[in-house]
């Protein structure tokens, strides 16, 4: 918690906790985004003759 703090600059725990439940939703959301754009770039440079693995994306497991 401490280093989240320092991150946000927040000058104390209680306003980093404050907003810790808001942290949980908006890792998952940044998580996925990530995954989806990963997953873009390899298709895009692996071209459409290349089929799909069938592999399931991280926030599909």
């Amino acid at each position: 918690m401490y280093t989240l703090q320092k991150l946000l600059t927040h000058k104390s725990p209680q306003m980093t906790q404050r907003y810790a439940h808001l942290r949980d939703e908006a890792l998952q959301k940044a998580a996925n985004l990530a995954a989806e754009l990963v997953h873009q770039v390899i298709e895009a440079k692996s071209g459409p003759a290349e089929e799909d693995t069938g592999q399931p994306l991280p926030d599909q497991v």
